[in-house]
């Protein structure tokens, strides 16, 4: 909140050069924070699985399958693209794995209710194109085109 504060001051700003200006660990924090992830992105139908056989769509709460709400299932998005674009900023191996009883996990993952969800290597390109496409499908035609 502070970063958008020091923004705020500057009366030769406009709203959009203010969102320009923030990281994409803040614009998540503040989507969370102001619980507008419905707004944001519908992901109803967003299935984990493609990404990782180790994922599920769901929580247990008392015993129960629960499936992840909308509101759920953006902040697990906007946690993946947080730490995918920290890993890749740090120049980290993007395509590590973990091993952990002879079965492979992804190693850029984030836990939701109890649940751990992760892109395999493999996967990462599919997400952000799904993500493109829920965003505006023209999008994804105009940027494989570039």
């Amino acid at each position: 909140m502070a970063k958008i504060n020091e923004f705020k001051d500057k009366d030769s700003l406009e709203p959009h050069q203010i969102l320009s200006r923030l990281s994409l660990g803040v614009v998540a924090k503040l989507i969370i924070s102001y619980k507008v992830q419905n707004k944001i992105l519908d992901l109803r139908a967003f299935d984990f699985r493609k990404y990782s056989s180790s994922n599920r769509n769901f929580f247990i709460y008392e015993n129960t399958k629960q499936g992840f709400d909308n509101i759920d299932k953006v902040n697990i998005v906007l946690n993946l693209l947080h730490t995918l674009r920290n890993r890749a900023c740090h120049f980290e191996n993007l395509l590590k794995i973990r091993e952990n009883d002879n079965k492979l996990y992804p190693r850029i993952s984030t836990k939701e209710k109890g649940t751990n969800i992760g892109l395999m290597p493999d996967k990462i390109e599919n997400f952000l194109n799904d993500l493109i496409c829920l965003i505006n499908k023209d999008l994804l035609d105009y940027l494989n085109r570039g």
